[in-house]
């Protein structure tokens, strides 16, 4: 996820069956979200990734979205190989599992929207403890296609990777294209959408009139940037009316807990009291959190989703909850 402000919207995909996540009340399903699936028994981003973490027992997954050129949305982190981020990741700096991204070429550095999707999948890869078959980074038609078939699969969140000056180029194609896989493939889980920017919301905005599909609003903060006074998710959240909030990531996750602790409480307090006084439930997701301890005390407070690289130790911290 971006370490920035991010803004998520959730598109609900009136034309398909849907397992609702409820939001004028807390909902009965706790959302584990693969984050990038299960980066750390697969590389991130690819099948076998979401799969795993579907088979560990997510109910929801998280991913990276970019297209290409020639309009064919796909699913990876980086957009530029020649950016510092993706450089530094290119050497194992902020990579969530097993795998590095791999450039096959030092001549075929552009960017992906240089590129065709068929040239990103012949020069851009992973490299790690996988084997190559399980290494190809998919489009989203290819997720749409695999995916359709999990009925526990509630909520796909799309991380969106467009710089702001393709926006207008690329975007609206975007969200075309996820919109006509979901339904041609009849992918029953909601797709959340993610991005820093207030032209995409916009641009999202739009899309939604044209679809007729009601879009939720939620900020997420990264909290390291913010003092303790300055960062209210839950308080945003209800001044522009949407229905999920986060509190953020730490950066250094054993240090600044305490951190986390904090503004959770205090999302959650003002989250009840908002519920008592309105009827209306915003729900609480935090991330990116892989430890158990951390994650129990969490759920005891009362969020209501957590993005993880390791389903399997949420799952035992939901278990050892009740």
């Amino acid at each position: 996820m971006n370490q920035h402000t991010t803004v998520l919207i959730i598109a609900t995909l009136l034309f398909l069956k849907c397992n609702a996540i409820e939001t004028s009340q807390k909902s009965t399903n706790f959302l584990i979200f693969g984050h990038g699936g299960s980066p750390k028994t697969a590389c991130e981003n690819t099948l076998l990734s979401f799969h795993n973490a579907m088979r560990e027992g997510a109910n929801a997954l998280e991913m990276d979205i970019t297209i290409s050129k020639d309009f064919i949305p796909f699913l990876s982190h980086d957009t530029d190989p020649k950016s510092p981020i993706s450089t530094a990741r290119r050497l194992g700096v902020g990579v969530p599992g097993i795998c590095r991204p791999y450039i096959s070429t030092l001549l075929e550095r552009r960017s992906c929207f240089e590129m065709t999707f068929e040239e990103v999948q012949k020069y851009w890869t992973y490299t790690g403890p996988v084997a190559q078959e399980n290494n190809i980074i998919p489009s989203f038609e290819d997720f749409a296609r695999e995916m359709s078939s999990y009925n526990n699969l509630l909520v796909i969140y799309l991380d969106i990777k467009i710089p702001e000056k393709h926006l207008d180029v690329y975007l609206r194609k975007l969200i075309n294209s996820v919109l006509n896989s979901a339904q041609t493939h009849q992918l029953r889980a909601k797709i959340l959408w993610g991005t820093s920017s207030t032209k995409a919301v916009s641009i999202i905005q739009d899309e939604s009139e044209i679809h007729k599909i009601p879009l939720e609003v939620n900020y997420s903060v990264e909290f390291v940037t913010k003092l303790p006074h300055d960062h209210k998710a839950v308080d945003k959240a209800i001044q522009v009316g949407t229905s999920f909030a986060s509190p953020g990531e730490a950066f250094v996750k054993s240090v600044v807990f305490w951190y986390l602790k904090f503004i959770t409480s205090r999302d959650v307090l003002k989250r009840d009291e908002h519920f008592s006084e309105t009827g209306k439930y915003i729900g609480i997701i935090s991330w990116t959190i892989d430890d158990q301890d951390q994650a129990k005390w969490l759920i005891k407070k009362g969020v209501d989703g957590i993005i993880t690289n390791n389903v399997s130790s949420i799952l035992n911290a939901i278990k050892s909850t009740k």
